[in-house]
């Protein structure tokens, strides 16, 4: 299943500086609490406020990359700081913000939190699936792993969606980790890691063979395919190539040693 982006609209009900915020009741997610973290005097009647939001998620998915942007409704208010970000949310788990919005209010005019209105964008990681990373992933040779378990984030999703059990989906993992190694080599030049990459890999395609038999060459192919899909991950990969020829590791297709535990 896809990853679903989010959109949350939330009409801040009215509260006194500082306190809590009930947030309009949402089916998936709502603000639970606004925290006063600063309040700066600029003049007689202006003041500068700082706060951090909490937020509550009702999904049974984990929300990743949430940001909240605060917009003034009113003229007695300005928005100067209207971003804030959070960390991870486990599913039905809260959290609050790493930073703060800021705004300025003058005092002439009565302030109350509903001139102001919250809107949040995040991502839905469903079924043990990554965010999809969509074009940002091709940009650069590394591309995104924003779980940080070694293989890009659109390498995972590819595999993951094949329902596979999980040896076999372990083994496809291993291969894509040790093409990634590959190209990193192949665009960094360290010598002294080439031949355990190289090895890793052949240790990679023993176990895929081991795991999928008559299919495994076509599973090679595909997370290849996947893998090296980018003019800059095919110049990487052939350099790696290119540094290995003439040397032979060898490799037993029968020999499960090669995989991973």
């Amino acid at each position: 299943m896809k990853s679903a982006r989010f959109r949350f609209l939330v009409a801040i009900a009215t509260l006194a500086s500082g306190g809590l915020a009930q947030a309009a009741p949402l089916s998936e997610i709502e603000v639970t609490q606004i925290l006063n973290v600063d309040t700066q005097q600029i003049s007689r009647t202006v003041y500068e406020i700082s706060y951090r939001v909490s937020v509550a998620s009702s999904y049974d998915h984990t929300v990743t990359g949430l940001t909240g942007t605060i917009t003034s409704v009113s003229t007695g208010v300005e928005v100067l700081d209207r971003t804030v970000h959070f960390d991870d949310i486990a599913a039905v788990g809260s959290q609050q913000s790493r930073d703060a919005i800021l705004i300025r209010l003058n005092r002439r005019t009565p302030f109350s939190m509903d001139m102001l209105q919250w809107s949040f964008d995040g991502e839905l990681v469903q079924n043990g699936l990554p965010p999809d990373p969509g074009s940002a992933g091709r940009e650069t040779l590394g591309g995104i792993d924003s779980d940080k378990d070694g293989v890009r984030d659109d390498l995972q999703r590819k595999i993951l969606e094949q329902n596979l059990d999980e040896e076999k989906t372990k083994a496809l993992i291993q291969y894509a980790i040790a093409l990634q190694e590959a190209m990193r080599i192949g665009a960094a030049d360290p010598a002294n890691e080439l031949q355990p990459v190289a090895k890793s890999i052949v240790d990679s395609v023993d176990c895929l063979y081991a795991r999928f038999d008559d299919d495994a060459r076509e599973q090679v192919k595909a997370v290849e395919r996947l893998a090296i899909n980018t003019d800059e991950r095919y110049h990487a990969y052939n350099i790696f190539n290119d540094r290995l020829s003439g040397q032979f590791f060898g490799g037993n297709r029968e020999n499960q040693d090669g995989c991973q535990p």
